[in-house]
């Protein structure tokens, strides 16, 4: 990610733009469901990416996990911190929410 882009600006699809129809169908890839829950998202995700999430409880999400989220139905209720440089990488955290989710029923 660049400094002060977000999880969301990185998506450059034409369909990021289009408007979502309403429904179960409207989050598709490129597309985005604000505040979408772990159990939205998580059956959708590959079997790497769900080890990774139930491995590192309370991290913060990689670049390549929060892809993954993100192609798996929408943005992730969370937290986005923009780094400082190369010292503070960009950080994306989920909410408890979710991490409890993903414990509970991962």
């Amino acid at each position: 990610m660049t400094p002060g882009s977000s999880p969301r600006s990185r998506c450059t699809s034409a369909a990021a733009s289009e408007p979502r129809a309403a429904g179960a169908g409207a989050v598709g890839r490129g597309r985005y469901a604000e505040g979408m829950s772990a159990a939205s998202w998580w059956p959708h995700l590959d079997a790497d990416t769900q080890h990774w999430l139930k491995h590192h409880h309370n991290e913060a999400l990689t670049e390549e996990v929060l892809d993954a989220v993100i192609a798996a139905g929408g943005e992730p209720e969370g937290e986005f911190t923009p780094g400082v440089g190369q010292e503070e990488p960009d950080r994306y955290d989920l909410s408890q929410e979710d991490w409890h989710w993903i414990r509970d029923n991962g």
